[in-house]
């Protein structure tokens, strides 16, 4: 039987969920001032929930940086929609309804990664101005990620989002919604100019926001063109590729290149080469992610995980399907064929079957480790001007995860 991890070590792709990463940071705030000092992480490999009942990673669940960055909000909110204050009212108020219902309500780890990268790579040289910086940068993200999600629930029908009804569900919104996505996208070319474009890397952040939302779009587009015109599935497309090329462009992008790249930014490493190293190393921990993510959907517990799996009824081209359908016989893939993407319980079990008959359980575990550990020395070797202690916590924390 060829090396289970090799038939993936080129090619898993990655959706970030940062489930669980520990504290690099805290944040002390004496006599108006904010004090940052390091945080030591332990080499603990899962972690639970805080106290809390929170399942934010504990890396962007440190309460004092949270605390400071949800701080800044108010004022991005006021930035953007303080333009059409006097002559568009009407605007102004929708906008500002449009952010505050969909931009500040998830785990913000996108945009805690702007902050994060940024005070890895300054450590004792980090200025409250340039603190400032990372907040705004960082809500910019989460305003591109809101974007997203407000058009990805239109495309799916999606009735909740993080526990409230999906944007376009909302009375007065409808298919407004698409409209207000643009809004919010284009904010954020506005708030950029207007607070960044004397900086040095101002064109680069912009180009960067661009190409993103562009590798976003492609993902989108290989996903919803999974399926046959019908909704059936279409076994052949359950291929290496693909799965990569939706992780990879739907999320990895704009979820882990595009923060740590402005973090860089903003701590003077501007070097193209950082940033082309920096780009490999996070769509490779982007890949890992989602091979975490498929196979927890299937495998983790309900009581740990926080969810129930959806992947089998909905027929989602994952990590766990794919490998299983490169070991099938003929026989195992006509069952696929047959009862993958179906709702009832009975089709769901045989799925489950068939993947404990080609060992799934046995399988990730090998090809995890060997990803971890490949990772974590590509991390070890880029070059100075990497946030190398960031990434290789961050590998670190969410090396055999459950959640």
């Amino acid at each position: 039987m060829r090396n289970p991890a090799a038939l993936w070590r080129q090619t898993a792709c990655g959706r970030l969920l940062v489930e669980s990463v520990k504290p690099l940071f805290t944040v002390s705030l004496c006599s108006n001032r904010q004090l940052w000092r390091r945080n030591e992480f332990t080499s603990k490999r899962s972690y639970t929930m805080d106290s809390s009942g929170s399942d934010m990673p504990p890396l962007f669940g440190n309460k004092e940086v949270s605390r400071a960055f949800m701080s800044v909000f108010p004022d991005v909110v006021r930035e953007v929609s303080a333009e059409r204050k006097g002559t568009l009212p009407e605007v102004e108020k929708w906008l500002t309804k449009i952010m505050q219902y969909n931009v500040p309500t998830g785990k913000k780890y996108r945009g805690l990664s702007v902050v994060h990268t940024y005070l890895s790579l300054t450590q004792d040289a980090v200025t409250e101005d340039a603190l400032q910086k990372a907040y705004y940068l960082g809500w910019m993200v989460e305003m591109l990620h809101a974007f997203f999600l407000i058009q990805d629930d239109i495309m799916d029908g999606s009735y909740t989002r993080r526990g409230k009804a999906a944007w376009y569900r909302v009375e007065g919104v409808g298919m407004g919604a698409v409209n207000d996505a643009v809004l919010l996208e284009k904010s954020i070319y506005f708030l950029l100019k207007k607070k960044y474009s004397k900086e040095p890397w101002y064109m680069e952040s912009v180009d960067l926001f661009n190409m993103v939302t562009l590798k976003t779009a492609i993902g989108q587009c290989l996903d919803v063109h999974s399926k046959k015109a019908d909704g059936s599935i279409d076994v052949p497309k359950f291929t290496v590729d693909r799965h990569e090329g939706i992780a990879k462009f739907k999320t990895a992008f704009y979820s882990l290149y595009l923060p740590v790249s402005l973090g860089m930014h903003l701590a003077g490493r501007t070097n193209p080469e950082l940033h082309r190293q920096a780009k490999v190393i996070l769509l490779e921990i982007g890949e890992f992610l989602q091979m975490q993510d498929d196979y927890l959907d299937c495998y983790g517990r309900p009581e740990v995980t926080g969810k129930t799996g959806t992947d089998i009824v909905e027929g989602k081209v994952t990590w766990v399907s794919v490998m299983a359908l490169q070991r099938a016989n003929a026989k195992q893939k006509e069952m696929f064929r047959e009862h993958y993407g179906q709702s009832d319980p009975a089709s769901v079990q045989k799925i489950r079957e068939f993947y404990d008959q080609i060992d799934i359980p046995h399988i990730y575990r090998i090809v995890e480790k060997e990803s971890y550990e490949r990772i974590t020395r590509t991390i070890q070797q880029a070059s100075h001007g990497i946030p190398k202690s960031f990434l290789l916590k961050l590998m670190d924390a969410l090396y055999k995860r459950d959640q």
